[in-house]
């Protein structure tokens, strides 16, 4: 005998579920397979409306959300670190895909028209050097920090 709604098996005597209070039955129907709807990216909805250093961007963010516009701002994966080194510095705004033409009209009025929209194919290209020269200044902080550390305890 097989609970329905829980699917737990008893001996032959029993009728009815102590957990589920269910009439037991003979035999459990097969369960239907899980359908699972595909997962939705949110970021899919978002667009680039204006790239500029962090600052500039913020700034942008700052003053489409004043007008009623959700907004965030998007840079390298660099924390909280005010690092400013080539596309490490870079931000961009990202606004919902309906907003688009309404977001990059105040962008116009606020900028004088004097802003270009990104094209993801023609990133600027960062120099290795800047890389290399910010990995090293990280490396140099890391190490003073861990010599500083041992000094003290």
């Amino acid at each position: 005998m097989y609970c329905p709604v829980c699917r737990s098996e008893y001996r032959p005597g029993f009728t009815q579920c102590p957990d589920c209070n269910a009439e037991l039955v003979s035999e459990l129907l097969p369960e239907a397979p899980e359908v699972r709807e595909p997962r939705h990216d949110p970021l899919d909805d978002l667009v680039c409306v204006y790239a500029s250093n962090r600052m500039d961007s913020e700034m942008i963010r700052a003053m489409l959300e004043g007008n009623g516009i959700p907004a965030v701002n998007s840079s390298a994966g660099t924390g909280g670190y005010p690092v400013n080194v080539g596309q490490l510095g870079a931000g961009r705004v990202l606004v919902r895909v309906q907003d688009e033409d309404e977001a990059l009209d105040l962008i116009k009025q606020a900028t004088g028209g004097d802003f270009a929209l990104p094209d993801s194919e023609a990133e600027p290209r960062v120099r290795t050097w800047r890389y290399a020269m910010a990995a090293f200044l990280a490396g140099l902080m890391l190490y003073a920090i861990v010599i500083e550390a041992r000094r003290l305890f």
